[in-house]
């Protein structure tokens, strides 16, 4: 039985439903099934269907867990309260280091080029194109299943670079 949905106010309501939207719609880009993302995200196909339709008793933690197997991001800003802007009171996040360029990560990264990656990026449709972020994302979020004994030089050498990247703050972290 689920929990009981809290009061959600009039202005929380439509960030549910656009939070809810973006993870349908990318687990649908994914070409996954919610009874196997649910799945992969540790939660029940009831639990999936209750996020995607953006009901209130689904736990912060579902949706950050959907997030994280669908290679989202979930951020926080500053909005405009009262006629005051909070937003030039709030700090910038990371920008990435414009004098390092990183010329040996393509912009879009190919799923079957990489044989690790390939691995654990299962649920997704070959074809699929990733960005350096997501790529990232997938090898941190499944380093214990790498075996870093198979990564090919090329693999090691994207995944070192991506990590390096991520040091220097390119991807916002």
């Amino acid at each position: 039985m689920p929990a009981k949905a809290p009061l959600t106010s009039d202005a929380a309501q439509p960030m549910l439903l656009a939070l809810a939207r973006q993870i349908r719609q990318r687990r649908l880009e994914l070409g996954v099934s919610s009874v196997v993302a649910a799945h992969v995200a540790g939660m029940s196909r009831v639990t999936w269907h209750r996020l995607e339709n953006a009901q209130p008793s689904v736990t912060l933690g579902s949706y950050l867990n959907a997030a994280q197997v669908l290679g989202l991001d979930i951020q926080l800003r500053a909005r405009e309260v009262d006629g005051s802007n909070l937003a030039s009171t709030t700090p910038k996040p990371n920008q990435p280091d414009q004098s390092c360029k990183f010329t040996a990560i393509p912009e879009r990264i190919q799923i079957e080029r990489y044989p690790q990656l390939r691995q654990i990026a299962w649920h997704i449709k070959d074809g699929f194109e990733l960005t350096q972020a997501e790529a990232l994302g997938l090898y941190e979020a499944n380093r214990r299943y790498l075996d870093r004994d198979k990564l090919t030089v090329d693999e090691s050498g994207l995944l070192a670079a991506l990590e390096d990247a991520a040091a220097r703050g390119a991807y916002g972290v």
